[in-house]
């Protein structure tokens, strides 16, 4: 059903890709990835923005990084970066090795200005993950 809606997004049959969106949020697996598509038909559709649906599939899924993160991001999109911090936080605390949530708090430090703890976050992301240390290092810049 996800897959058909996003083809049916693709193509701009709005119509036909809400139809399949509404039959999936009735199944429980991928009830919160339905949340996030019917929040991208909105946008493409009606120019709306739907927080509220992101922030409800972040709620219902909280150990899926992937939701979470597009749920922080948008909030930064946003410019809410306090939000958006205050969300990362449970993610960091019950997924602490997860590097790509320290580097993404680095980049929200970064935009808050506060360079200091921006570095201290950048440095965990690294020691999670070595592979990161070069784009962390780029994007210190």
């Amino acid at each position: 059903l996800l897959g058909l809606a996003s083809a049916y997004l693709r193509s701009h049959d709005y119509g036909k890709a809400r139809e399949q969106l509404e039959r999936a949020l009735a199944i429980p697996f991928v009830h919160a990835e339905a949340l996030q598509n019917l929040a991208v038909l909105d946008y493409q559709e009606k120019g709306e923005d739907r927080i509220d649906l992101l922030r409800k599939a972040a709620e219902l899924e909280p150990k899926n990084w992937a939701i979470q993160e597009r749920y922080i991001y948008h909030l930064a999109e946003r410019g809410e970066i306090g939000k958006a911090m205050r969300a990362l936080k449970p993610v960091i605390d019950r997924q602490p090795y997860r590097s790509e949530s320290w580097k993404l708090l680095g980049d929200l430090l970064t935009k808050a200005n506060m360079p200091q703890l921006a570095k201290a976050a950048y440095a965990w992301a690294s020691d999670y993950d070595v592979h990161l240390k070069q784009e962390i290092t780029n994007s210190a810049k």
